[in-house]
């Protein structure tokens, strides 16, 4: 995704966990090529000259008018493939625990496409309460349901949420891959299948906890994968990281916190596909 773009939605009003056009019913035109309305920026307003378009309109929709559709496509002004991709700054004054959406996809090549949501707030810095993937591989010729879990590494309640969409991570990617997405909203509930089919992790937890000199980061893993273990305090700060290859099955990877101040921890474990997976222990 290109740097340095800013979106500005202060004048944008919304509720506590309302997503602005979130059944991309609404849109409009940027320059030559149309996008959702109500502050989303897609690849095609980028100037990347893709054929065909990377980020469109469908009819091929879960509900109402439209979904959005983002392609892999050829891109001259972009270096030849890249995804297609949308996405979306704007504040918010409560902690969801879900992000919903349905979604289609076709794919050309082995890349996953992905939806991310991401909750910050400004505590004298910006400070990142969660950063949550869910990766998408493989052909769905009909909208799936989805509740993706939001998992939080920090307190405290998020003042911006960030949300993001691409038909391809570029690790491999296809032209021809695509996406269709419709109907996001934030729930404190599950409306739909809150485990992604393509997780790598079919458990996990951390021994002893509490814990006091050691710990035992024990994982059950779907396949191979090289399996990263990040340690964070309340504020999101990273303290401690380990990686490591993993074969399939229950794995372990063992850290010493002996430094560490007693207190709550937040660990994350990250695949080399990128899913991911969130829990705590108590430092004594």
């Amino acid at each position: 995704m290109p740097a340095g773009i800013l979106v500005l939605l202060c004048s944008f009003e919304t509720n506590a966990q309302t997503i602005p056009n979130s059944g991309f019913e609404n849109w409009q035109m940027a320059g030559t090529v149309e996008k959702p309305s109500g502050g989303w920026v897609i690849s095609d307003e980028m100037g990347i000259q893709c054929s065909p378009l990377s980020s469109q309109k469908s009819t091929d929709k879960a509900a109402g008018d439209w979904a959005l559709q983002l392609r892999t496509s050829n891109c001259m002004g972009a270096g030849g493939t890249h995804e297609g991709f949308a996405f979306i700054t704007f504040p918010v004054n409560a902690k969801p625990n879900y992000l919903n959406f349905k979604y289609k996809s076709a794919h050309a090549g082995p890349d996953s496409a992905y939806v991310r949501v991401k909750m910050t707030r400004w505590n004298g810095s910006k400070q990142t309460l969660a950063d949550t993937y869910y990766y998408i591989k493989g052909n769905k010729t009909s909208y799936q349901t989805i509740s993706l879990p939001i998992n939080y590494t920090a307190t405290g309640t998020p003042d911006t949420a960030f949300i993001e969409i691409g038909s391809d991570g570029l690790m491999g990617a296809a032209q021809g891959n695509r996406i269709w997405v419709d109907e996001l909203s934030f729930s404190n509930t599950t409306t739909g299948v809150e485990t992604p089919d393509n997780i790598s992790f079919l458990g996990y937890s951390v021994f002893p906890n509490p814990a006091a000199g050691k710990i035992s980061v024990n994982m059950d893993l779907k396949e191979a994968n090289r399996v990263t273990v990040q340690l964070k305090d309340l504020s999101g700060k990273l303290l401690i990281q380990a990686s490591e290859p993993k074969q399939a099955g229950f794995q372990t990877i063992n850290l010493d916190i002996n430094h560490l101040a007693p207190g709550l921890y937040f660990y994350t474990l990250i695949a080399e596909d990128r899913s991911q997976a969130t829990g705590k222990f108590l430092k004594q």
